[in-house]
């Protein structure tokens, strides 16, 4: 499927402001605010393929990406200390890789990110002393 000249722009910005997030085009004089920076890109970010995600949602790849987005966004919340904020990004991480993992259970990138994403789950978990529901992150 080709992408419309809004639709590819949006795409572009999505993986700049992953590269702003990575830390992969900062200075280590930049570094002292990185997590506040890597955060608002990664949101940034996320805004963007949600959009994309949602004008195509059989797409997924771009759920696949949403997924990601939303991992770097808990993963950058978790570093500032915003536990709760972190398990709600890691909650929609779960949901998203957790539905790509069962469409297609011979994908192993999908499995290997639904494996890490119930990982960064039941770290939240530990860490804001929250108990998961029960058999809501039962395996697929």
């Amino acid at each position: 499927m080709r992408l419309s000249p809004p639709d590819a722009a949006l795409q572009r910005m999505d993986r700049g402001y992953g590269k702003v997030g990575d830390g992969s085009d900062l200075s280590p004089a930049h570094l002292i605010n990185a997590a506040a920076a890597a955060l608002s890109s990664y949101l940034a970010g996320l805004d963007i393929i949600k959009r994309l995600a949602r004008s195509d949602p059989d797409n997924a790849g771009w759920q696949h990406t949403l997924s990601q987005s939303y991992e770097k966004v808990g993963d950058a919340q978790a570093a500032q200390g915003k536990l709760p904020a972190a398990l709600s990004s890691y909650q929609e991480d779960f949901a998203i890789a957790n539905r790509l993992a069962k469409s297609d259970s011979g994908n192993a990138r999908w499995q290997r990110d639904l494996a890490v994403s119930y990982s960064k789950l039941a770290d939240a978990y530990v860490r804001t002393r929250t108990r998961a529901p029960a058999g809501r992150h039962a395996p697929c």
